[in-house]
């Protein structure tokens, strides 16, 4: 990619914008150092979906996701989650990973 294009833009380059707003994902909660989160969000480049538009970074080694509001939305409390626009929560890689394909089955 050059020098001037970090790997980040590269990946955004290829994302769908208009089946962002189709999936009506409301936030994703995640914390990048962890592996988890990163298997989510390269299954979600893979098939176009821009995730860090609407990330929001929760400070797991300070116990942010344990604290009563997080808790209220993830009662187990792991990382990472999303919380779609009616309210639905969605945890766990493997159950993340299977609605982004369902909703999205292409690429």
């Amino acid at each position: 990619f050059g020098s001037s294009v970090s790997l980040e833009t590269a990946f955004r380059w290829n994302l769908d914008r208009d089946a962002m707003a189709d999936l009506k994902i409301k936030t994703y909660y995640t914390f990048a150092k962890f592996p988890n989160p990163m298997i989510v969000e390269i299954f979600a480049r893979e098939k176009g979906i821009d995730l860090f538009a609407i990330e929001k970074q929760v400070d797991a080694p300070g116990l942010e996701n344990r604290n009563a509001e997080h808790l209220a939305r993830n009662p187990a409390g792991q990382l990472p989650y999303l919380e779609l626009e009616d309210g639905t929560v969605i945890a766990e890689t493997i159950s993340i990973c299977e609605w982004l394909e369902e909703v999205k089955p292409e690429p």
